[in-house]
């Protein structure tokens, strides 16, 4: 197993632990007093679990550690990571009551995320090879829902969350349609 591959692992084993503290932090503020320790240390959790992606994608590429576990589990780390941490972002207040991600926006990203995984099934059954290559709108995508989960969690800036959301939302759906548009293409050849 390659040093990339372990990162990557690593990286899923940090989600439930950001879950878990985040939903320990929800806790403590639905209680009235909302323990900021709990906060900061799911927030740097996440943020170790983000970096962790790119150091992965860094050794990979700068060593020549590809592999096809690291190829399937990469994706799923990524996926894992912003899922949950989107689905955290809107179940929990973040430093005041109603201060969260609004749930269409959690539905938008689950849903884009589905759509892609039946996507690859009924590739798969088609017997086809899958080589889906990266698309620049997806790194968009990312790191608008990374700024956006930051925007929420820091809550650094005090301005409604649904603007970050509309943002993320316009690169989430470039996205799908650029990969859609791949799957088209697989499905044609």
């Amino acid at each position: 197993m390659t040093l990339a591959s372990k990162i990557t692992i690593a990286r899923i084993c940090l989600v439930p632990a950001f879950v878990a503290l985040a939903f320990r932090y929800g806790a403590t503020m639905d209680a009235g007093s909302p323990d900021e320790a709990l906060r900061w240390l799911a927030v740097s959790i996440f943020v170790i679990a983000a970096l962790s992606d790119a150091l992965d994608g860094w050794i990979a590429r700068r060593f020549d550690q590809f592999s096809k576990l690291g190829a399937f589990l990469d994706p799923l780390a990524d996926k894992l990571l912003m899922g949950w941490g989107v689905l955290v972002g809107t179940l929990v207040d973040w430093g005041e009551p109603g201060w969260h991600l609004p749930m269409w926006f959690a539905i938008v990203v689950w849903s884009r995320d589905a759509l892609m995984i039946i996507g690859l099934i009924i590739l798969k059954r088609t017997k086809r090879r899958i080589e889906f290559k990266p698309h620049f709108s997806g790194k968009f995508s990312t790191a608008s829902q990374f700024i956006t989960l930051a925007w929420v969690t820091l809550g650094v800036l005090k301005m409604d969350p649904v603007w970050p959301c509309a943002v993320a939302t316009f690169f989430i759906t470039w996205s799908a349609i650029a990969y859609f548009q791949q799957a088209r293409a697989l499905m044609k050849s």
